[in-house]
């Protein structure tokens, strides 16, 4: 992205990066990338387009050595540790020796494969790519706490309507109703009702008015199916609000940083802006901690920057980037980086009618296809069906 473009969006209400504010300046694909080749890459792209004023990267090992070979060969370009990145080490750090997270992740996993084909369906956790997870944390977090609260709510008619009288019933009474009650219910064992209305007066006749009204709630709650599903496989999430709402507030932190950074990008008062948003913030030592920080983060990278300047802060647009293309390309039968890598350049394109006319009329498809033969050379569909063809005379098993 150039200078001048970033300076425009900064100016501009909606200072957000999209697709289309990015421009794909070379698309290359390596059998390695050792930190040599990156060099040996930004340079070539530098005599073509011109040095770089700053580079955000992850701090992935070859990624990292090839940029700081190639600063310390071409000195004062900015160089920023994507700010994304560093809240999943932070997070990485604190938590991944964590038993009582460890434990809830497990968990979760869990129970994603025990309700995926069941009426709880719609309570599942979202599935935690492994490489990605510190990343993604707060999407657990906020399941986690949606699910909590639902649990509060106390209606578990979306799970089922159903009540029943059966000996688990009775067994969860046993300490709220006398014998002569339990007994009463004993005679209706097995019958079931389809509302609480119906179950209500059912019960009513049962063990009469008065001790319906002291007891009602709690006799409808024992006899509901929704409800003990929702115990028997979610149950174990109710252990776990205290340290759900601990992990909220973190991430609730370092989601007002990257909002801060969004807005108003990296600069040398960025630390100073950061304090004075959270000075009445963070009334705990662990929020404290976590405004550290950030506030350490900031004052480093915040350095690097020029006076009066501002820079970038994070590559998640990049991501974003990237993620989009694996929807792409997720769809592609084998597993494989190919000719669906140029959805990249058409993500980072601001698609118009004449555009795609001027692209429909400049590239044919035998080029496209040359291209591709040239770069990834056979496809690995293509090898799966030469290594799996037979004679035609071979019988298959049906």
């Amino acid at each position: 992205m150039s200078y001048q473009k970033w300076s425009e969006k900064l100016k501009s209400d909606r200072k957000n990066l999209q697709h289309h504010d990015l421009e794909v300046l070379a698309l290359e694909v390596l059998d390695t990338t050792k930190g040599e080749i990156i060099e040996s890459r930004i340079n070539n792209l530098a005599k073509t387009v011109g040095k770089p004023l700053q580079i955000i990267s992850d701090h992935g090992s070859d990624i990292k050595k090839g940029i700081e070979l190639y600063i310390s060969q071409n000195p004062g370009i900015i160089y920023t540790y994507d700010f994304t990145h560093q809240v999943a080490l932070w997070l990485k750090k604190d938590l991944s020796k964590n038993q009582k997270f460890l434990e809830f992740v497990r968990q979760c996993n869990l129970t994603i494969s025990q309700i995926k084909q069941t009426k709880l369906s719609f309570l599942r956790p979202a599935s935690q790519r492994s490489k990605a997870r510190y990343h993604n944390l707060d999407i657990l977090v906020n399941w986690g706490l949606n699910v909590i609260q639902y649990w509060k709510k106390q209606d578990f008619s979306l799970i089922s309507t159903e009540l029943i009288i059966d000996r688990e019933t009775l067994f969860l009474l046993r300490e709220e109703l006398d014998q002569s009650s339990l007994g009463k219910l004993a005679k209706i064992l097995g019958t079931k009702a389809l509302t609480q209305t119906s179950f209500c007066q059912l019960i009513k006749e049962k063990i009469g008015r008065k001790l319906y009204r002291k007891k009602g709630l709690i006799i409808s709650q024992a006899a509901e199916l929704g409800r003990r599903k929702f115990l028997e496989k979610l149950g174990w999430l109710l252990d776990y609000e205290k340290q759900l709402h601990i992990y909220a507030e973190i991430l609730e932190i370092f989601a007002l940083a990257k909002k801060q950074l969004n807005k108003q990008g990296l600069h040398q008062k960025s630390q100073q802006d950061w304090l004075n948003l959270t000075d009445n913030f963070c009334d705990s030592s662990l929020l404290q901690k976590t405004q550290q920080k950030v506030s350490q983060y900031l004052a480093v990278e915040g350095q690097k920057v020029p006076k009066n300047q501002v820079f970038l802060a994070t590559s998640d647009i990049i991501e974003s980037i990237f993620g989009k293309y694996k929807i792409f390309a997720d769809s592609s039968t084998c597993s494989e980086i190919n000719e669906m890598i140029l959805t990249l350049l058409l993500s980072t394109t601001k698609l118009t009618p004449d555009k795609v006319l001027q692209g429909m009329e400049t590239i044919h498809i035998n080029e496209v296809n040359a291209w591709s033969k040239e770069v990834f050379g056979q496809s690995m569909l293509s090898k799966r069906k030469l290594a799996f063809s037979t004679p035609t005379n071979y019988t298959k098993v049906a």
